[in-house]
């Protein structure tokens, strides 16, 4: 297949590395759609912002996280060229803005695709991450911004597209909600964004719990009924028994990277209920996890990660369009150029009270 692509791709562009629990710039070669599969796009980055797995795979990164443009994987670009005859079968045109996974996050959840030869497509894609000028996708991994000038929906909004759809697949996982209550033990970017799914889905009580008052005050913003800070285990404990008469029907460990919150779960649920662990495990075992008190309780454990790309983005794009789920509170902090990305990866690591989810413009 000839490649078609537009003419205002340079021969350079810059991107950033993971080197030694930091970010590094350098310049590479513009990717190239020589060689690539039918299908293979290429991406011109505007807007990204950092993943809680981000943070994770700054400090240990997998072998894929080693590539150009590292983990990140929040994206909103412009599709500048594409690896096939035609675009013409497609709703897609060159100059589209679209949420866009990059080759890289493609991989990492390439068993959840359904079609053997698409995974054989993309798995021949060279890796690239999302943190680039540039990078690689794949048709079936765009999703096309209905209206990027939008003066309603910002255009950086939708890189809240990709995390959504990953709790939009999880809460497809779990019974009907209607009526029930629930707790959201972490009140992050992914926490907050969870508390406006669950009100929609018509839960009873909603309850946001995280170590920082900021962050619950955004969660309130997004629906949560109820927020309880943090930081005394046996009184979070008291106080969701409190609210909820007992135990809560449903508890959504959002926060990850160690093993302490996802025990907390096993003593706010109630006896029959179910925990759902969304947050990434950094620990290959959990040896302290009280499976017995999981056991004798009959509760319910679930797991949840990589959603369908075809159905869950492009729907989680529709909603932030439709202003079904507001992101806005998520957005207050401060905007960084590409070349200050380590900036941004410090300052969500270490000024909590601040920073919800930064902003990256790939294109500064």
């Amino acid at each position: 297949m000839e490649a078609t692509a537009a003419p205002v791709v340079p021969a350079r562009c810059r991107c950033g590395v993971f080197v030694d629990g930091h970010v590094q710039m350098k310049e590479i070669d513009t990717p190239r759609l020589d060689g690539t599969p039918a299908g293979t796009v290429l991406i011109r980055g505007i807007y990204t912002t950092i993943c809680g797995s981000d943070m994770l795979y700054i400090h240990k990164p997998r072998d894929i996280d080693s590539c150009d443009g590292a983990s990140i994987h929040e994206v909103v670009g412009e599709l500048v060229a594409v690896n096939g005859a035609s675009l013409d079968a497609t709703e897609f045109a060159l100059g589209d803005i679209v949420l866009a996974m990059p080759s890289n996050y493609m991989e990492s959840g390439i068993y959840r695709q359904v079609h053997e030869d698409l995974k054989a497509k993309l798995r021949r894609i060279p890796l690239t991450g999302g943190l680039c000028e540039y990078f690689y996708s794949h048709i079936s991994h765009i999703f096309k911004i209905p209206d990027p000038h939008s003066q309603v929906v910002p255009l950086h909004h939708y890189t809240a597209a990709q995390p959504l759809g990953t709790l939009l697949w999880m809460v497809r996982k779990v019974p009907n909600l209607l009526f029930k209550d629930v707790v959201v033990y972490g009140a992050g970017q992914n926490g907050c964004l969870l508390v406006h799914v669950l009100s929609n889905m018509g839960a009873r009580r909603v309850i946001a719990v995280d170590l920082v008052q900021e962050r619950l005050d955004a969660a309130k913003e997004m629906r949560a009924t109820h927020t309880i800070l943090g930081g005394n285990h046996d009184e979070v404990v008291r106080r969701v028994r409190e609210i909820t008469d007992g135990g809560a029907d449903f508890v959504f460990e959002m926060v990850g990277h160690q093993q302490e919150t996802l025990s907390d779960c096993t003593r706010i649920v109630r006896d029959g209920g179910a925990i759902v662990a969304f947050g990434v495990p950094s620990d290959d075992t959990y040896t302290d996890f009280p499976f017995p008190t999981l056991f004798r309780r009959n509760i319910t454990l679930m797991t949840s990660v990589f959603p369908l790309a075809d159905e869950d983005f492009g729907f989680a794009v529709e909603m932030i369009a439709q202003r079904r789920v507001n992101v806005g509170p998520l957005f207050r902090s401060s905007w960084y150029s590409l070349a200050d990305s380590n900036a941004a990866f410090v300052d969500t690591m270490t000024k909590k009270h601040q920073v919800l989810k930064v902003i990256i413009d790939l294109t500064k």
